[in-house]
């Protein structure tokens, strides 16, 4: 390979590289987003919620991203036309149905750390927090969660 060939590809390399820095900073985000809740509610004593949450993540967690990918951009078209994407630019037109399936792939592994994190403070903390008269909610997001972002930030930042 020659030097000339060489510096033809670096443009395509660099706009790929910022695509896929662009896409996992986005996926991941939203993903974070969506496992909070999917940890509050695996946790919740509301059957319903609990067993939906938990078969989500046992279903993102249990197949391969790959699959989940292919599902979105070819399965779910030819299911029903609602889930056609068309935004009349051929890049978007790729970059959404990644994004939907790395999203909801890292919400899957973000629950399950978040539900673990949480889990995994004393139950002492949460007695002496309601025993101070404070409510579940404040319990919640005064006590338990400050202590939990700290057991939360290695593994999520890996």
């Amino acid at each position: 390979m020659n030097l000339h060939t060489l510096l033809t590809w670096i443009p395509q390399l660099l706009m790929g590289a910022r695509v896929t820095i662009s896409l996992t900073i986005l996926a991941v985000s939203a993903g974070l987003i969506l496992s909070l809740f999917l940890a509050l509610g695996k946790m919740s004593k509301f059957t319903i919620l609990n067993r939906f949450c938990s078969a989500y993540v046992f279903f993102f967690r249990g197949t391969p991203l790959l699959m989940q990918l292919y599902f979105i951009y070819y399965a779910l078209p030819m299911v029903s036309p609602v889930f056609i994407i068309r935004t009349g630019d051929q890049f978007f037109d790729r970059f959404i149905p990644a994004f939907i399936a790395f999203a909801l792939n890292s919400a899957a592994y973000c629950a399950e750390i978040i539900r673990a994190a949480i889990q995994s403070i004393d139950k002492g903390q949460f007695e002496a927090a309601r025993a101070l008269g404070l409510s579940y909610p404040h319990t919640m997001s005064l006590v338990v969660v400050p202590q939990a972002i700290r057991r939360l930030i290695p593994p999520i930042g890996n």
